[in-house]
Order: C-alpha cells, then structure tokens, then sequence
C-alpha cells in the first residue's frame, strides 16, 4: 500500500478501491474506477465480447443481437453496483435525472476548486524547505496584467450569453474558477494546480455540450416545458451556448498556458529553484524519486512537444522546459547524494527508525491533545498548541502519523533486503499503528 498522504480510498458498494491521487478523483469517471478496481470482471467482459466479435466475423456473418446481449450483461453488473449507493445512482451508467446533472456537477467541481487551496500547515523536519520563503513575483509586467483583463473581460461576456441557459451554479463555477488564474504559481505544486484547473474547466464546459446533443436527439424531451428556465437547452440557444462554452474553452487554454510560462520564467530567476522544485518532499529516496517523476510527467521534452495535452509548451518556449527539467535532474541527484551521505553516517535503518520514532511521538502528542489529555504530552508543549483547535490538532496527527509512516517503510525496505526477520515484524507493526492513527484503518488490517 502507498503510503501516500494524498492518496484517499473510494468506499464504493462496501469494497474499497485501490486508491487515487485526491487531485485525480474528479478527473476521472466512476466506470473507470470500477473496472480498474476489478481487474479479472474487466479483462473476462472484453475478452468475451472481443472473441464473439471475432468469431462471427470469421464465418462472415455478425450476430448482433448476441453481441448486444454481452453489452446488457455489462450494464447490469454497473445497475448492480448502483443498487447498493442512492446518492452514486446513475454516475456508472450515465442514466439519471437530466434536470440535475448540471447541478451535482458544479457541486462536485465545487468541492475540487477547494482542495488545492489546502496546504499542510502542520509540517515537520521530515520535509524539505519547509522554512523557505519563496519571494512574491511583483515584476508582472504591464502586458501581463493588460492580457488578464481582457481575459477577464472576455470571460464575462460569454457567461453573460449563457447565464439564461445554464444554472448558475454552473456558471458561477466558471467564474470563480477563473478566477484562481490571476496569481502566478510560485511551487511546483501552484504549477499543478493551474494544470488541472484548465483540464476541470474544459471538462465541466464539455458536459453541457454533450447534454445538449442528447437533448435535441430525444423526441420525448421536445414538448418538455419545465420551470426552471435556465436549465432548458432548446435549438434557439444551443448555438449559443456551444460557440460560448467552446470560447470559454480556449480562454481556459490561454489564462493556464500565460501562467504556466510565468511559473517557468520565476523558477529559472529565482535563486531558490531546489525549494520551488521540491518543497515539502519527505526526505526519502522513495518520495525523492517520485517527485522527479511527477516533474517529469509536466517538462519532459516528450511531454512538452505534444499538442493539445496539458503539458505542452509552444516551440519557442521548449527549451525554458528543457532547462527546467534538467535542474530538476540534478537536484534529484544531489539530494539523493545528500541523504546517502546522512544514511552512511548514521546508518540508514537507524537514520529512518529514529525519525519515524520522533514523528510517532508527535502524532500521539497531537492525538491526545486533540482529546484535551494535555498532561499526557512528552515531546510537544502545552503553551505552543494550546490554541489549535480539535480538528486542527487531529490533522497534525494524521499529518503526523502518515510521515512516521513513511520513514518506518523506508527502515523497512532496508531490513526486508538483509531479511532480518524480528526487525520486519517489529517496523511493520509500527506502520499499521501509524496508519490507525491515520485514519486509514483498512490499510492498517494489511499489516
């Protein structure tokens, strides 16, 4: 199990899927998860349906009413999933009430917009450059600011045109989601962020294009007069609305790429590019590693040079992401140098088990805090996390435990390569209890 803090299980129907990055949660669909989280039903379904497809084709003759069949047989196995969960009714199958959808979307989205705003307040030694300060941009030039009110401009118009067509919560979405373009991303993670807001705003723009195609499509929906007018897609507005959704598209395109480019100018200008890189990384070969990748996957030259995909950067401004991501190689490397130096001095099972177990000390602080046990704190002071409130001092303990987490993991894959038998079990008991702790009781019943 990854011990991810950002990784979160989806309860669907009493099982739990395998986890997913919380950003990609509303990235992607619910058939996707499901087939993912069941790998043989989805392998066995196709390959039914591939090999029946196959079969009639070499007798030249296509038995279609068999081949339906094997498609119906699917759709009752996600209506059978959907039983079990009234307020998922509908999301597997794309079925449900039409009048609504638009509103459960912005709902959803809502809730998207919100997450990347959190960050970790509570942080510890574990991660790197916690204490740095990276400096505000304030030489945004009179250009930069002159492209964002016409944007903003051209924003309000075409939310004008459709706001008697859409709900307004839909709508509204579209403009405080703008909105989060008007300041340049100063960490990899702002940088993210900018990414997957255009990736929402082009999908939630999409939805009410498809809706409005199977609108018109549907005889019984013609003669439909409904009350609330703004949700009503007829042939009058939906030329409209699809010429303002597409605009509202490409404005998308232009505020992220204007402020990804203004990421990428700040980085290489600014004497902290490490911290920007990898700031809040857990200092472990594991977690160093993974954020390379994931820097990777946005400036890679493979990555960069293919249109239309979230990465991509125009061919003049190429090189600046070839130039990033070089740093970003070498700060991988240096950093791992560092900690192999630190693990060879003080040994890397004890480097990672005596920081586990300072974490562990932390976390439980916390936890009895957060129950008022405030006499029964060893390691954190009354007077310093006296004024938390419960809830914050809760997330400073799953914060917490999930940190000790992962430095005992990182003592544990050292000792399970010398096999040394009592150390393994003695670490992975500690992991499940920083995982209870966690809140993440199920992977804790792994260990």
């Amino acid at each position: 199990m990854s011990g991810d803090p950002t990784r979160i299980p989806f309860q669907v129907s009493n099982h739990v899927i395998p986890a997913l990055p919380s950003r990609l949660r509303h990235l992607v669909s619910f058939e996707v998860v499901i087939f993912l989280w069941r790998p043989k039903v989805r392998e066995k379904f196709f390959s039914e349906i591939e090999n029946l497809i196959k079969l009639k084709l070499q007798d030249k003759t296509l038995n279609q009413p068999d081949i339906e069949q094997k498609f119906k047989e699917g759709k009752e196995l996600i209506d059978k999933l959907e039983e079990d969960d009234e307020e998922r009714h509908g999301l597997f199958s794309g079925e449900g009430d039409k009048a609504s959808k638009q509103e459960k979307l912005a709902k959803k989205f809502k809730n998207f917009s919100e997450k990347p705003e959190r960050i970790d307040t509570y942080r510890t030694e574990s991660r790197l450059f916690i204490d740095t300060v990276l400096r505000n941009i304030g030489l945004t030039s009179n250009e930069e600011e002159e492209n964002k009110e016409n944007i903003h401009e051209a924003v309000e118009k075409e939310l004008s045109e459709i706001k008697d067509i859409l709900e307004d919560k839909v709508t509204e979405f579209f403009r405080n989601t703008f909105e989060k373009f008007n300041n340049v991303p100063k960490s990899f993670e702002d940088y993210k962020n900018i990414v997957a807001y255009e990736i929402i705003l082009r999908r939630i723009a999409d939805n009410p294009i498809n809706e409005s195609l199977i609108y018109l499509e549907d005889p019984q929906t013609k003669d439909t007069t409904g009350k609330d007018q703004k949700s009503k897609i007829n042939k009058e507005n939906k030329q409209q609305m699809i010429s303002s959704l597409d605009k509202l598209k490409s404005l998308a395109s232009k505020a992220a790429y204007s402020k990804r480019l203004a990421f990428i100018y700040h980085f290489l200008n600014s004497p902290n590019k490490k911290e920007i890189l990898f700031s809040n990384t857990v200092f472990t070969e594991e977690e160093i590693n993974k954020r390379f990748r994931d820097i990777a996957l946005y400036f890679h030259s493979d990555k960069t040079s293919r249109p239309n995909t979230p990465a991509w950067l125009q061919e003049k401004h190429r090189n600046l992401g070839d130039e990033l991501f070089n740093f970003a190689l070498k700060f991988k490397e240096s950093l791992l140098e560092d900690l192999e130096g630190i693990s060879q001095n003080e040994g890397y099972l004890t480097f990672h088990e005596k920081k586990a177990n300072d974490l562990w000390k932390i976390a439980i602080d916390y936890r009895n805090a957060s129950k008022g046990q405030w006499d029964k704190l060893k390691v954190l002071n009354k007077d310093d996390i006296g004024e938390l409130s419960p809830d914050k001092l809760k997330i400073s303990c799953t914060d917490n435990g999930m940190l000790a987490y992962q430095e005992y993991r990182a003592a544990c894959k050292f000792v399970d390569k010398s096999k040394q038998l009592k150390k393994q079990v003695q670490l992975r008991g500690n992991m499940a209890l920083c995982l209870y702790i966690s809140n993440k009781f199920v992977e804790a019943q792994l260990y």
